[in-house]
């Protein structure tokens, strides 16, 4: 067998070949639609699908939610954890051998190295996240259980390795040198390995401290789980749902010992889901948009297959005085159309292979993109990795079979006597009702891709011209936080005070003001509830709104 695929590969070779302007073409075709599924499906499984990066045995790491009996969750934010919460979780998950639960919260940090402070974001951390994550450091050590606990007892902070390289150049002396972590002194531990990204990878991570410091503003003692994200190691030979039904049953415990306020004692269970980098509680959106590219770029490859196999089926009435000849000579009808689905299946692998080229280059101007946010975000590895390799190779094959295979079993049915007595080729033969299909498919295909991408981009065009309610033109923003250098209240408010009064004075400057959450930013939300109407019921909370805190001079400026 292995002979015969080698003299296939071999006489494909040649025959591709001879007709070097149909090869180039059928490859280039090729290389287009593979080169657009595989940049897609890359980016998805770099999101999504790739294990977290620097992390031990991922596939026991799961994500734990806060939800309602029935699975669900009241709105946005019920789903995290308070201090005393996940220590009760933790504890009762390591005496039952389920799991071990860790805690993280984000922060604004700025970090000064001895000179100028770095604008970061960080992480409050329970002491044993790393050891949950089966993290080893690079340099130095992790937090111990001591360090957590008594506030401000243990000024300590481990550093990712992009911040030791670009800020302390890489130096291995580090280790116990004093740096300042929004104004407040710690002593530098350790520092994180170098593809490490935290749990959420989308988001940059710069440092790490135990929940225990209580400069941040953590409240440990308060029973609003409000702040704090959980997620577990579950134990070797447990299940998923043993650990959930486990992690449920504590839950729904410490509920009714009464250690819940009353608004959230409808929170009696758990849900559990596979660590990934998109968050587990809202995966939706984010599975949503992939489907949608990869669907779109699933019919750019559709298209380029349905070319190929026209251009096959083109080529196989030039052929068939070859098919009737090996026919005569005795060649079996099956032998042929292998041969010609090795020629197909070869077109689709160098197609693939381009196809690749495509996605690494197209994926690293991807990554290049600056994104519209106010949050700082790691440049994700985007690159194709063994997974998207195999991938694009199923799909190179799967759709060199679909679409090699009608073409070849066309150009075996030839008439013997008619094709060896007519003097050209192609005399004689009639339009492929084959054909005929493939060339409807390929324009019914485009189409609907012409379709959808006019609809596409008039629905783009619609949300330019939106009219938002204020004028953005010649607005210029810029966002801090005062807390993050050490600011109290008082200093923090004579700050902007000072800032906006320079800035009024300024040439140009026609108005000045500031607030917390700019327009159609993902800001801060709260239940309202109008005095003299009726109260929410027991599954209420009121009427949930945005809202923003702003200067007296925010409309003037926002016109």
């Amino acid at each position: 067998m292995l002979q015969t695929i080698l003299h296939d590969l071999r006489f494909a070779v040649r025959m591709l070949r001879k007709s070097p302007v149909f090869t180039v073409v059928a490859v280039l075709v090729i290389t287009i639609g593979t080169g657009a599924v595989t940049t897609i499906f890359s980016a998805a499984n770099a999101i999504a699908l790739r294990p977290l990066p620097g992390i031990s045995s991922s596939g026991e790491l799961v994500d734990v939610r806060r939800t309602m009996a029935d699975g669900t969750v009241p709105g946005v934010g019920w789903d995290w954890a308070s201090n005393p919460y996940y220590r009760y979780l933790r504890d009762g998950a390591r005496v039952h051998k389920v799991s071990d639960v860790a805690a993280w919260a984000m922060m604004p940090l700025t970090i000064s190295t001895g000179s100028a402070g770095v604008s970061s974001q960080g992480n409050l951390v329970s002491p044993n996240y790393f050891a949950v994550l089966g993290v080893q450091p690079a340099l130095g050590r992790f937090f111990t259980e001591t360090e957590d606990g008594v506030p401000g007892a243990h000024p300590v902070v481990v550093i990712s390795h992009a911040f030791w390289t670009t800020q302390f150049a890489g130096d291995s002396g580090v280790i116990g040198r004093t740096v300042r972590l929004n104004g407040n002194a710690f002593t530098l531990v350790g520092v994180a390995p170098a593809k490490f990204r935290g749990v959420l990878t989308q988001l940059r991570s710069d440092a790490w401290v135990p929940l225990g410091v209580q400069a941040f503003g953590g409240d440990l003692t308060s029973p609003k789980p409000t702040w704090l994200r959980l997620f577990a190691r579950v134990e070797r030979g447990v299940s998923l749902e043993a650990a959930q039904r486990e992690l449920s049953r504590l839950t729904a415990q410490w509920v009714a010992d009464g250690n819940e306020p009353a608004e959230y004692q409808r929170q009696t269970a758990t849900r559990i889901a596979l660590l990934s980098g998109v968050p587990a509680g809202r995966p939706g959106g984010a599975f949503g948009f992939i489907a949608l590219l990869l669907g779109a770029s699933g019919l750019v490859l559709l298209i380029a297959s349905i070319n190929v196999a026209a251009m096959l089926l083109a080529r196989a009435v030039a052929r068939r005085r070859e098919m009737a000849v090996r026919l005569a000579l005795g060649a079996p009808r099956r032998r042929l159309v292998q041969q010609l689905l090795t020629e197909s299946l070869l077109l689709y692998l160098v197609g693939a292979v381009g196809g690749v080229l495509v996605a690494m280059n197209a994926t690293h101007l991807l990554a290049q993109i600056p994104l519209p946010v106010n949050v700082p975000y790691g440049a994700l590895d985007l690159s194709p990795d063994a997974r998207v390799l195999a991938f694009t190779l199923v799909v190179s094959l799967a759709t060199g079979v679909a679409f090699g295979l009608a073409p070849a079993l066309q150009s075996t049915r030839v008439n013997i006597n008619g094709q060896l007595r007519s003097d050209t080729g192609g005399a004689g033969s009639r339009r492929f009702t084959a054909q005929s299909v493939i060339i409807a498919g390929q324009m019914a295909v485009s189409l609907l891709l012409l379709v959808a991408a006019g609809l596409f981009l008039r629905a783009l065009d619609r949300g330019r011209r939106v009219d938002l309610g204020f004028d953005t033109s010649n607005v210029a923003v810029a966002s801090f936080d005062m807390g993050t250098y050490g600011y109290d209240d008082a200093k923090g408010r004579q700050f902007y005070r000072t800032l906006k009064d320079q800035m009024a004075a300024t040439p140009g400057v026609v108005a000045v003001s500031y607030t917390h959450d700019l327009p159609l930013g993902m800001g801060y939300r709260a239940n309202l509830q109008i005095d003299g109407t009726a109260a929410p019921s027991a599954n209420e909370q009121g009427t949930p709104v945005s809202f923003a805190d702003v200067d007296a001079g925010y409309f003037a400026v926002m016109k």
